[in-house]
């Protein structure tokens, strides 16, 4: 006698049996979704000279993992302005001493940073509101002492030129 499964012996209890065959239906889809999942391809084919040319795409967007991942800038006016500043500051402050650059492009790698004032120094050691700016080019020219010390500077130049060439005399 063939064995019988427990659909066919539990006619009075149909409901039950019907649960049983959907579950496994539904178990069987499960795996199948499962091996088509697997089976698709997940990338296209790329060849190793692509691979090479995106991983190093990629490594080119941080300094790298020794430097915290820092990102790369976008340099718009307003940055190259202020890092040719940074380069310059030697001319700016003629009394204090600065290492010289040790390159002669601007770098790719950067972060700006806000100065947070601290709340003791409320009163004291504080630049108000008012004088504050949002670019260094912009504080400097607002300064007027450093407005007088380049003219000064300018002039000399000037003057010094004009006494060791042949350029015609201008009126400062």
């Amino acid at each position: 006698m063939p064995k019988l499964r427990d659909e066919d012996i539990n006619l009075n209890n149909t409901v039950v049996s019907l649960k049983h065959s959907a579950a496994r239906l539904t178990a069987s889809s499960a795996k199948v979704d499962e091996v088509l999942k697997n089976a698709a391809p997940k990338q296209p084919f790329k060849s190793h000279k692509r691979l090479a040319k995106e991983r190093k795409i990629e490594r080119t967007k941080t300094k790298g993992e020794m430097w915290f991942h820092m990102p790369r800038q976008k340099l718009t006016e307003n940055v190259k302005k202020d890092l040719e500043i940074l380069r310059m500051r030697g001319a700016l402050d003629t009394k204090h001493f600065y290492k010289k650059n040790d390159r002669e492009v601007l770098p790719k790698y950067f972060q700006v940073g806000h100065v947070v004032d601290s709340p003791v120094d409320y009163y004291s050691s504080r630049v108000p509101k008012k004088e504050r700016r949002k670019t260094m080019v912009e504080e400097l020219l607002a300064d007027a002492e450093f407005q007088q010390k380049s003219k000064k500077k300018y002039r000399a130049i000037v003057s010094e030129k004009i006494k060791t060439s042949h350029y015609k005399q201008r009126k400062i």
